[in-house]
């Protein structure tokens, strides 16, 4: 465990300004990249999107693309390893993408057929959020961000497509404050929950 993750614990801290542990750089995620770009985000048909499915945070999946008879006859098609840490949030599916964040910072859009890496972004903090996919106001042509927040209290804004960062703002300076919820966007506005 790094000094980064130990910063994340407050309890914790003291292992840091012990020199108990010593910054390292978290381990980059192995290659597996998606032979193609995926093709246009749509958010239509079977998502689930941020942490509860919908504004009424409902946690209900009305279109699951299989019948309640077959779930017994499920079977693994693919496996993801996480590099440098574990999941915290919970995944977020939007058409052919699944996209996760990770204790190590790291937040991936991987191919929900496959499981390969459509691309890898590390933010500046361990991340526990949902991500929370979104129509970006006033783009032309249409273009989805994705929104997730950090153990630092960050939130940032990626293209879904490429995960280029569009843009990262601290909401809260208190120093034990820590975005765990998943944004929620709604009327132009995102909302974060923050707590500390």
């Amino acid at each position: 465990m790094t000094c980064r993750l130990f910063r994340a614990l407050p309890i914790l801290f003291a292992a840091a300004i012990s020199g108990l542990c010593q910054d390292a750089p978290a381990p980059m995620p192995k290659p597996n990249p998606c032979p193609d770009s995926g093709g246009a985000i749509d958010l239509k048909g079977s998502i689930w999107n941020g942490w509860g499915r919908d504004l009424d945070n409902s946690h209900y999946q009305p279109n699951p693309g299989f019948p309640f008879a077959q779930v017994s006859r499920l079977k693994l098609k693919w496996a993801f390893a996480y590099s440098g840490g574990r999941a915290n949030g919970q995944p977020t599916v939007i058409g052919k993408r699944v996209y996760v964040t990770s204790e190590s910072g790291h937040v991936y859009a991987l191919n929900a057929q496959s499981g390969c890496t459509y691309w890898t972004f590390e933010s500046a903090a361990p991340a526990r959020t949902a991500v929370t996919i979104a129509l970006l106001p006033h783009s032309s042509p249409a273009k989805f961000a994705a929104y997730f927040g950090d153990e630092n209290a960050n939130v940032y804004a990626l293209d879904a497509l490429t995960g280029k960062q569009l843009w990262k703002t601290q909401v809260e300076r208190h120093p034990i404050a820590r975005i765990t919820g998943a944004p929620v966007f709604y009327g132009g506005r995102l909302y974060v929950p923050v707590s500390s």
